[in-house]
């Protein structure tokens, strides 16, 4: 009888830490970072090649359910002509947040920048998204107008 209940015991404990999931976050690590500041650049790049349709691509699924496919484009054309061509940018604010959960994993990452245009600069934040090792992918541009 006391040996079942030993098994009965210990049966429960096996399927209570088999049932569990571990989930870890990271913040700011070094390479999260670098891989977020990666496609910033990218970003900024086809902004100052005027590559305005490239920027749709880079556009998550989350983004495009809310608005349409070219909003970002839209937003960077728009940017253009009222304050000229693209400079430079610096980074004003990093962080980043990578949760994993057993075999699945979310990157998020947020930049505060400070955008130099031809008429001005003016502070923009993008937040890019990176789920399951996909490509990372803009879930939110805010500028001023």
């Amino acid at each position: 009888m006391i040996k079942k209940m030993r098994y009965q015991i210990l049966f429960c404990i096996f399927l209570i830490l088999s049932s569990c999931t571990l989930t870890t976050n990271y913040i700011n690590r070094k390479e999260d970072i670098h891989d977020g500041k990666t496609k910033l650049f990218q970003f900024y790049n086809l902004v100052q090649s005027k590559n305005f349709d490239d920027l749709d691509n880079m556009v998550s699924d989350s983004l495009k359910k809310l608005t349409d496919s070219k909003t970002i484009s839209r937003m960077a054309k728009t940017t253009f002509d009222k304050m000229g061509p693209y400079q430079d940018f610096v980074i004003s604010n990093t962080f980043t947040v990578r949760r994993e959960s057993g075999t699945s994993s979310e990157t998020l990452y947020r930049f505060a920048i400070k955008a130099v245009y031809e008429k001005g600069s003016r502070n923009e934040e993008i937040d890019f998204i990176k789920n399951n090792n996909s490509a990372i992918k803009i879930t939110t541009y805010i500028i001023p107008f």
